[in-house]
């Protein structure tokens, strides 16, 4: 997936996520799989977890124009996780500020290494 069309669908699904998550978190609603209920919060994390995909996609695909808007994505998210967690005092949402810190570190860590071996290329040329 290249071009904008590829970069604009990761967008899309990364935002899509942080309107679809809360929305799911707060669902009394059950989905039946067979014999099985499961309950919808249950797939938030489901959801967050392809979100980082997303990003991290992103990041890989899309170079320096990814990890800026993976990054504004990912760091617009920590003050509302944040204000969540402190003003319902409700740890449930832990993991997701803990999952976005270090969806963080991992596409600070890709960005570098790949600018590390550009250069390396560079140099052998």
């Amino acid at each position: 997936m290249t071009g904008y069309i590829g970069f604009a669908v990761f967008i899309f699904l990364s935002v899509a996520s942080l309107v679809i998550i809360p929305r799911i978190s707060r669902s009394g609603e059950m989905l039946v799989i067979g014999n099985t209920q499961l309950p919808m919060p249950a797939f938030t994390g489901v959801v967050s977890a392809m979100a980082n995909i997303c990003i991290i996609l992103m990041v890989v695909f899309y170079g320096k124009a990814g990890f800026i808007a993976a990054l504004v994505l990912l760091l617009g998210q920590v003050p509302i996780r944040a204000r969540n967690l402190i003003v319902t005092r409700q740890m449930g949402s832990l993991p997701g500020v803990f999952s976005t810190l270090l969806t963080v570190i991992v596409i600070i860590v890709i960005r570098s290494r790949d600018r590390k071996i550009v250069q390396f290329q560079q140099d052998k040329a």
